[in-house]
């Protein structure tokens, strides 16, 4: 098992105040930076059991090429949703992903959002998924940070579950918030892509149905299906670059970036979820 020493906790709660996660990167001395450098070749294409906020601070400024992630949402509840109709549905109430409130969820994305503008490249890329209700909650910080918007990335799913309440429309969609670091220069693979539109100019949409095959299926309440990193991955960085992903979950940014040749890097704070993902990513195919 890969750990790098982090402690872990029976609860997984993404504490914002955590006074070990605020330490700043500046108080490393110039011997440590220097270590941290030389060490870092060693950690790629593995990840990590840990929480991201302690683990990235061990990645060396300006190292990453792209980070494409799918972090905690902030939607849901202790006392969530049930239902019986359409075999049986429930709303996520995992731990990992409630907050005391909006503003605990704001700090905590700001200050992973914070290191990973520091470790990315000056002119790499981010790729944040995100709701309908959260990426209004971090575009602010991530217009505070990086200076170019590139787009917003829509996953239209077409076989998405009806809304149970009756109470509104049923939620068919998620997001991503795409910037750069720099103003010019970022990678766009503008031709690599176009096979995820029958060979035509990618649009700012990815129609890809939600459900997938019981092969790729791994239990994580909120997995991603794998074509929708997979166009993230090939979207933003080239062959031998490193992806990372400070929120591995079930592996799937993980798993593209190996099987599309890029290196990876990433942390999963939960146990269950990191044994799953080491797995899955072991048992990734390259493509030739």
């Amino acid at each position: 098992m890969d750990d790098l020493s982090f402690k872990t906790d029976s609860s997984f709660d993404y504490s914002p105040y955590s006074e070990r996660d605020t330490q700043p990167t500046s108080t490393l001395t110039r011997a440590a930076k220097k270590k941290t450098g030389d060490a870092f070749p060693a950690m790629l294409n593995k990840i990590y059991r840990g929480d991201c906020l302690t683990g990235m601070k061990r990645i060396p400024d300006g190292s990453i090429d792209a980070i494409i992630t799918d972090p905690p949402y902030g939607i849901a509840k202790a006392k969530s949703f049930k239902s019986n109709s359409h075999g049986g549905f429930s709303a996520l109430d995992a731990s990992w992903d409630i907050f005391a409130s909006k503003e605990a969820y704001c700090e905590f994305s700001r200050q992973w959002l914070t290191e990973a503008h520091r470790i990315l490249k000056p002119n790499g890329s981010i790729a944040v998924w995100g709701s309908k209700v959260s990426i209004f909650d971090i575009k602010p910080i991530m217009d505070d940070l990086f200076p170019k918007f590139l787009d917003l990335l829509t996953w239209v799913k077409r076989d998405s579950p009806p809304n149970m309440t009756q109470r509104g429309l049923a939620p068919s969609t998620e997001f991503a918030l795409i910037y750069c670091k720099a103003e010019t220069g970022w990678v766009f693979n503008h031709n690599d892509i176009k096979k995820y539109n029958g060979g035509k100019q990618a649009r700012n949409y990815i129609d890809i149905q939600r459900t997938m095959p019981s092969a790729e299926r791994t239990g994580h309440p909120t997995q991603k299906k794998i074509e929708t990193q997979q166009f993230l991955v090939e979207m933003l960085s080239n062959k031998n670059e490193i992806v990372f992903d400070p929120f591995i979950g079930s592996g799937t940014a993980a798993a593209a970036a190996k099987h599309l040749q890029r290196r990876y890097l990433g942390f999963e704070r939960c146990p269950e979820y990191f044994s799953i993902a080491n797995k899955r990513i072991k048992m990734t195919e390259v493509a030739s």
